[in-house]
């Protein structure tokens, strides 16, 4: 089985638990954030690419008040089948690249959350979606750092950070491709039960974890539980890269204004 069925199946054996994984305080702060560093008004036309079980586009409608549904964008019919009972999002059964590739429809904001690092191409999809979005778009990259801060035993941080992209090397494909960008990183801290924690790691929420085995993750516990043996609470904090890249007109057009 190759890279992108493993982890379509991945995305499917996860689909019916998935919104279980964050907790409703977790999931407003980054709503509140991505409304923020989108400048998210209720005329917008968004699109949420990546947008899985469409929780996130759900509270976004909600919380901005928007007059279009968002559509939710996800290759995965799995994480997608429970959106007909989600207010003001429209599901879209598609990945990325074909997204891009459709001609029909124009978009304010596009919303890129927690996927970036499946994407091949990356140069040529920038370049297509900023066909798809209308003047003085935006485009938000929400990511974690190539290490990121989870506390995830040896193995799975050498997994999630071998497929992870950097900052640095997003911000140059998107200047490349035409954007002006700005980073901002943001960090949540919670005390989790341990055991919670641990559990969260059997149930693979991450995708990085999909290609570990049952006895790969029982021996993962077992080197954190080496560290935390005296704990029955743990800090878990998440940072987040939040990268935006602006869509302006052309030099001509502002040297007419």
């Amino acid at each position: 089985m190759n890279k992108l069925n493993k982890i379509q199946q991945h995305y499917s054996s996860v689909s019916l638990t998935y919104n279980d994984f964050f907790s409703d305080s977790y999931r407003q702060w980054v709503v509140d954030l991505i409304i923020e560093s989108l400048a998210l008004r209720s005329d917008d036309i968004v699109a949420d690419i990546g947008g899985g079980t469409g929780l996130i586009s759900h509270l976004i409608f909600k919380r901005v008040r928007l007059k279009n549904e968002v559509l939710c964008v996800d290759p995965s019919d799995s994480m997608l089948a429970e959106i007909g009972r989600l207010k003001g999002v429209k599901p879209l059964c598609m990945d990325a690249h074909d997204f891009a590739e459709e001609k029909s429809g124009q978009y304010d904001k596009l919303l890129l959350k927690g996927m970036v690092h499946h994407l091949a191409d990356r140069i040529s999809l920038w370049n297509k979606l900023s066909e798809r979005m209308n003047e003085n778009g935006r485009l938000l990259i929400v990511t974690r750092p190539k290490i990121p801060s989870l506390p995830f035993f040896k193995a799975a941080l050498a997994s999630f950070s071998a497929g992870q992209p950097t900052s640095g090397l997003l911000v140059e494909e998107l200047e490349e491709t035409g954007f002006q960008t700005e980073v901002a990183v943001q960090s949540y801290s919670v005390y989790l039960e341990k055991r919670r924690w641990y559990h969260l790691l059997q149930s693979r929420f991450m995708s990085n974890l999909y290609d570990f085995t049952d006895d790969e993750i029982e021996e993962g516990i077992a080197e954190l539980e080496q560290m935390y043996f005296d704990k029955n609470v743990i800090k878990i904090r998440d940072d987040l890269l939040f990268i935006l890249g602006k869509k302006h007109r052309s030099e001509l057009s502002d040297s007419l204004i």
